[in-house]
């Protein structure tokens, strides 16, 4: 089965949320990379957890990779943030 998680909106301006964090029961790392491979962002997601927020408030204007990774697999999504 493959794991799949949402993130919106899209484009995004002041946060995100991460959603169908359960569809894993693992603690989930979560990295946001820029446009330039420049890591932003990282935190790591409790394994209970089925929805998080992340502030986009001090990343610039641009196009960012969200990667949301943990035992079970990888996912990564892509996101617009727009000011």
């Amino acid at each position: 089965m493959a794991i799949d998680y949402t993130v919106f909106p899209n484009p995004a301006k002041d946060e995100v949320t991460l959603s169908g964090l359960d569809a894993s029961d693992k603690e989930k790392n979560v990295r946001i990379y820029s446009a330039m491979g420049e890591l932003v962002y990282e935190v790591t997601v409790p394994a209970k957890a089925s929805t998080y927020n992340i502030s986009l408030t001090g990343l610039a204007e641009g196009l960012y990779c969200i990667n949301i990774s943990n035992a079970d697999g990888q996912v990564v999504k892509k996101v617009m943030v727009t000011k």
